[in-house]
């Protein structure tokens, strides 16, 4: 039995080490992927897709840099801003260290080994937890991702048609085109450089379709007043209405920082229920759950 037990454990570590890892990793790969496409977008593809109409390239590059700015300005507020436990009130510190407890939708993630204030979910590709302070930044880059790898979707298939003769027949044609792209390339005369483009497009396609349905998840999320947790798990969550669930969410002034690359301070501070984060049913939910491992918010009971 205990034999058993140890195995068990030492597979949850390993599948932790390699979750850690990946979490490390995955940043590099979008920064990587994301630097490649602008640079060919920028000095390849863009300049020979309207080299007749200067005025049509630039108004290209605008648009281009708007979503660069924008995608990475909510990339990077998403990453750096603190959506941990050291957030809360002082108050609300002291009142759960001395019940051993956490506030009502704080969870402690095992990645980034920390309570989350209103923990959503770990997100790989910035390597921190999503939560009440940067779920929004969070839904905005998924947005703006979204729009930026469809515009280089587009403006690839558009490259690749003019210089190598692609044909796009519809939505189809992304079922065959890089296995066919491959194996012209390994047993005919097909240029590595096309290889490189359909590669980069199918890249894009991907990242597009997982931004959208991370942004459309998440908005859904906030207008119904859960997490993903709660949705999973089917647990109440906190409606307040369409309304404020998504005021509490995205901020007051929600538009500005949709629109525009600046700090919008949230609208509340991440405690529900009453002023100490406690709700009714918690006593008859079992929410009980410990972060253990922060001993500035709970700390273990002596044995």
């Amino acid at each position: 039995m205990e034999a058993s037990e140890n195995t068990r454990f030492s597979g949850l570590n390993l599948r932790l080490r390699a979750l850690r890892l990946f979490s490390k990793i995955a940043p590099w790969y979008f920064l990587t992927m994301t630097t490649i496409a602008l640079a060919l977008g920028v000095f390849v593809t863009a300049p020979e897709l309207f080299k007749k109409s200067p005025q049509t390239l630039y108004r290209h590059y605008a648009a281009v840099g708007y979503l660069l700015v924008n995608t990475m300005w909510n990339y990077i507020m998403a990453v750096r801003v603190d959506t941990t436990y050291r957030t809360l009130p002082k108050e609300v510190l002291e009142y759960h260290r001395r019940k051993n407890t956490i506030p009502y939708r704080c969870h402690r993630c095992k990645l980034c080994q920390t309570c989350i204030v209103k923990r959503d979910h770990h997100c790989f590709f910035m390597n921190t937890c999503i939560g009440y302070y940067n779920q929004k930044y969070f839904i905005w880059y998924c947005l703006y991702m979204f729009c930026g790898t469809l515009y280089s979707v587009i403006t690839n298939a558009m490259y690749t048609s003019r210089i190598f003769g692609t044909k796009f027949t519809g939505a189809s044609t992304f079922f065959v085109l890089l296995p066919a792209t491959v194996y012209n390339w390994w047993f005919y005369n097909v240029s590595s450089i096309e290889v490189v483009f359909v590669s980069l497009m199918y890249n894009a396609l991907i990242a597009g379709i997982v931004g959208i349905g991370f942004f459309l998840w998440q908005f859904w999320l906030a207008s119904a007043g859960l997490t993903t947790n709660e949705a999973v798990n089917n647990i109440e969550g906190i409606d307040k209405g369409l309304s404020e669930n998504l005021r509490d969410v995205l901020g007051k002034y929600w538009l500005v920082g949709a629109l525009l690359p600046i700090y919008c301070p949230p609208s509340g501070n991440g405690i529900y229920g009453n002023r100490f984060g406690e709700l009714e049913r918690d006593e008859d939910s079992g929410n009980k759950e410990r972060c253990n491992g922060d001993t500035n918010i709970a700390r273990k009971k002596k044995k």
